[in-house]
């Protein structure tokens, strides 16, 4: 599972949000009720509310591992890169063309080729 990370001052407040049905903001008081895909607001004291979307990756890396047949080690490294970049389940799915190339990939740390193929080749079965 792939998750936003933010640097927060230590002893810092931190409140969470969630966009109720009317469009307002309401408080999340138990976090055991965060839901998967679903949008979050984040404030801390000493700033102004940071949108998060919190998704899992999972169903992307199982294609991985099922479809494409690669090994752990390759998800691992993907895990790794996607959560070092902030990459999240919909910057995958973006509707058109590829958000995410082979350059990009390259790019971001993911070396093997083969590997980038495996990742696009989920990424156009998955739209």
């Amino acid at each position: 599972e792939v998750k936003k990370v933010f640097e927060i001052a230590e002893h810092s407040t931190v409140t969470i949000y969630a966009k109720l049905d009317d469009g307002t903001l309401g408080q999340i008081i138990d976090v055991s009720g965060i839901e998967a895909n679903a949008r979050y607001y984040v404030q801390t004291d000493d700033d102004a509310f940071k949108k998060v979307h919190i998704t899992t990756l999972e169903p992307f890396f199982e294609r991985l591992r099922t479809d494409r047949k690669r090994p752990e080690s390759d998800i691992i490294k993907v895990q790794e890169v996607f959560c070092n970049q902030g990459i999240l389940l919909e910057d995958l799915m973006g509707t058109g063309e590829l958000a995410i190339t082979d350059a990009k990939l390259k790019d971001c740390g993911i070396t093997q080729f083969g590997l980038r193929t495996a990742i696009l080749a989920v990424i156009k079965s998955m739209q």
